[in-house]
């Protein structure tokens, strides 16, 4: 996590880093009208929760770190891109046939 590393030491220039990760990653994979976060930057490959997860989570400490309401409107987003878009009555389903993960 870029962020973690500022939170730890304190050292801004770990803060900078985890900022201008934060400014490519969120221009690249990040819809900022739906909140769905893309698998990677081609924005061919569906969605999948676990980077909905780890954006949000980055967004997080990197609020913490800038005090950004952004960030944090962000993070607020693609979390309800989840609740909204990815759950089954609430539950966090897998209908992505692309990820091959079978329940039985």
């Amino acid at each position: 996590m870029p962020a973690r590393p500022f939170e730890i030491t304190g050292n801004m220039d770990y803060g900078t880093k985890a900022q201008r990760i934060w400014d490519r990653s969120r221009s690249r994979i990040y819809n900022a009208g739906t909140g769905e976060v893309y698998r990677d930057n081609t924005l061919s490959i569906g969605r999948a929760v676990c980077n909905q997860g780890t954006f949000v989570d980055f967004a997080a400490h990197l609020y913490r770190i800038t005090g950004d309401a952004g960030v944090l409107a962000d993070a607020q987003k693609a979390a309800d891109f989840v609740i909204n878009n990815m759950t089954t009555n609430g539950i966090l389903s897998n209908n992505a046939t692309y990820l091959r993960v079978y329940i039985t």
